[in-house]
Parts: C-alpha cells; structure tokens; sequence
C-alpha cells in the first residue's frame, strides 16, 4: 500500500456537486484529492476477505445475542427487543454497511467500528472517488482500476428487495434532517430505489455469446435503430468509451454531450435542443447485463436527468438458441401505464425485427460447414471481445 500526493482535479467541485455530492467541503476540508492510495491485489484480496469473515462474524453474534436474551449486552431498550428478534427470526432484508479498518498493508487489517445502522460516506465511496479515477487516474493509466462495485450492487439488493415485496410496498427513509450529509446519502439511495420497472421475455435462434456481442456494442444503433432508439447521423460513434475488468466482470461507460435528444427518451420526457447521454454496460458471468443509460439537458448534472435501467437476464436453450429475460427500470413516469407499454414495444421491435434479422443471418452464416471466424476488431468492440474472452474461459474450465 503506497500514499501518494498528486494534483487535484481542477472543476472537482463542480464534479462533486453534479451528482449531488454537495458536502465535499463539510467543516472545512472532507473531500481531498491531494492524497491518495495505491493498493496491490493481494492487499484488496485480504481486506475483501477480511471484510468477508467479520460480516460473519457479526452474524453469529447477533445470533447469539437473539437466541440467549443478551441484548442487555447491546443497550437494546426493552421496548423493541422483540421487534428485533421477530426480524432476525424471519430474515429481513439488510441493505448495506461500513467496516472501518486500520491497516497499513502489512499484516491483517484492524477492526475500528462496523456502522451496519446509519452508515454514511456512501455517495463518495460508490460514485464520486470512481468518477475521480476516470478522470483524474485514466487518462494517464488506462489499466488502473478501482474495487469499486457499490453503486450495481445496491442497485441489485434493490431489485432483490422488490421482488421479494407486494405491488406498492412502501419504503421509509428517514435521516437526520438538518444535516447536509445525511440528506445527501439519503437521497442517493432514494434515488437507487425509486424506480418503476416493466418485464419482458424473448427465446432467440442465436447463440449467447453473439447476443452478448450485440448487446456490448453500441455502435450498431445509429445504422438499424434510427428513430427507435437512435437519433442517427452516426451520433453514438462519437461518443467517448472507456472499458474496464473488475475480475471476470466487465464495465464499458459510455458518454456523449451536445447530442440530439435520443428517441428512447425523447417520446416520453421533454428535452431541450441538446442533451447529454451517458451508458454504463456492466456484464457479469455467466449471464448477466445490466445497462444504465441516462439523459439530462446538455449542460446539467447527470443526476438532474431521467434514467433507465436495462437487466438482460441470458441463459442458453442450445448452442445456437437462448432465453432472455429482461427488466427495465426507469425513475421516471412512475404511474404511467402508456410509458409501460411504450419500453415493452420498443424492446420488442428492437429485439424481434430490427436486431432479429442481422443476428439470424449472422448465426446462419456461423452455422455454416467451414465457417472460420475472423473478425475486425474496433474499439467499440473491445467492451464485447473481453466479454466473449471471459465466457470462453470458464467453459473450457468448466470442461476441464
């Protein structure tokens, strides 16, 4: 583990303050780019396990606290022990917590306090120190990385909690309210959760790794979606692209400014002229894609715009056939039936027609005797190869 001093970002204000992260300057200096650490993979591997092992522990500790009646031990007031013990017995649903740590990367990391009640710093963990490693760190090391999956994996417990609830549940949040921090990662994870989501299913004459193929590349959509999910003239080709691996999982974010308003949107929300468009494709194997797209006024911040939220669930029927189950979840016209129907027909006629007869004709040709695939590679695609690259790899190890 090093610590190193560098510049910081010259508008990391403005950045901070673009998705809502307000109180970077709480009390004087809290957020500080003037510092950082670099971290070897056997020191993230022991602090991820590290993290692992004490979570269990804690378990079996409230475990124990529930079965034996110490909650004496804890302070617990009488009045809510049972409600506590009822919880526990029936397995509610825990979002998220916070291990602090002591550690100088020598050794085993030192427990200072694990915050599982109203832990804080979550918009600047999950979001911001990312943007700053894409900004900042990138552009000089492309192949740095940062283990950073908080923003997907709250956006998934999410989903989990939503599947496991009735039609309309409702969900308190409560934070101290005269506190700018508090309010700040109250309202990230109201915006995480505040969405309205619609289902689809589709069994495809394709091969996974070819669906996967079509899904990581954008590029395709300016020349067979135009007016469906594209606004054409080779936008999406101009977009800035950046591809990274956190292990066998894949990220490719995708941004573009000063574009015309992208049809996806522009049917169901009032734009100006311009916009600002931005994807984020995250693949997890062996069959998982989510897409987060967004749109906002060119000009204003990220988080002032809508968002749609695409999980394509892929499990393969044959070699050369697939079932895929989707979910689309958007945070905005959340009671409008028509908006519903609109995602479920514009997938449909992406999917079934305009997709539907290139991939056909692609898997045909593959399906051919003395087809040899030599593909052309662009950077596009570099988002879609790792993919395929990763995929190969744990069939032949699960061949063995």
């Amino acid at each position: 583990m090093i610590r190193e001093m560098i510049a910081p970002r010259t508008n990391w204000r403005e950045d901070c303050e673009a998705i809502g992260f307000s109180y970077h300057s709480i009390d004087g200096t809290y957020w500080d780019e003037t510092r950082c650490y670099r971290f070897t993979a056997d020191e993230i591997d022991t602090l991820e396990a590290a993290t692992a092992e004490l979570h269990a522990r804690c378990l079996d500790a409230v475990e124990h606290i529930v079965t034996r009646s110490r909650f004496d031990a804890l302070a617990i007031p009488p009045a809510w022990r049972d409600r506590v013990a009822r919880s526990w017995r029936a397995k509610e649903l825990s979002l998220f917590g916070r291990f602090d740590f002591a550690y100088d990367g020598n050794g085993s990391p030192k427990l200072l306090e694990y915050n599982a009640d109203t832990p804080t710093a979550l918009l600047e963990a999950s979001v911001a120190q990312w943007r700053w490693l894409e900004q900042k760190i990138r552009p000089a090391d492309p192949d740095a990385d940062q283990f950073n999956s908080l923003h997907e994996k709250l956006i998934a417990s999410w989903r989990a909690f939503a599947v496991t609830w009735s039609a309309g549940t409702p969900v308190h949040f409560t934070c101290v309210a005269d506190s700018v921090e508090d309010c700040g990662n109250l309202d990230y994870l109201r915006d995480e959760a505040n969405f309205r989501s619609v289902r689809n299913y589709f069994c495809l004459p394709y091969s996974t790794a070819l669906m996967f193929d079509n899904l990581m590349d954008l590029s395709h959509a300016d020349f067979l979606h135009k007016g469906l999910i594209s606004e054409g003239m080779g936008e999406k080709t101009r977009a800035t692209m950046t591809t990274t691996d956190e292990g066998d999982c894949v990220r490719v974010r995708w941004v573009l400014r000063d574009a015309l308003p992208s049809p996806t949107f522009a049917k169901v929300w009032k734009f100006g002229p311009l916009t600002d468009h931005y994807r984020e494709t995250h693949f997890t194997p062996p069959g998982i894609l989510r897409v987060d797209l967004a749109a906002v006024d060119a000009g204003r911040r990220q988080n002032e715009g809508v968002r749609l939220i695409v999980t394509h669930c892929v499990t393969p029927e044959t070699e050369t056939s697939l079932h895929e189950f989707t979910l689309r979840s958007r945070n905005f016209a959340l009671a409008d039936a028509k908006v519903d129907a609109h995602f479920i027909e514009q997938q449909r006629k992406v999917i079934l027609e305009e997709d539907g007869w290139m991939l056909t004709a692609i898997q045909q040709r593959m399906n051919e005797p003395g087809f040899a695939q030599e593909p052309m590679l662009f950077n596009v695609d570099t988002g879609a190869v790792k993919v395929r690259r990763v995929m190969e790899r744990l069939i032949a190890a699960e061949a063995g």
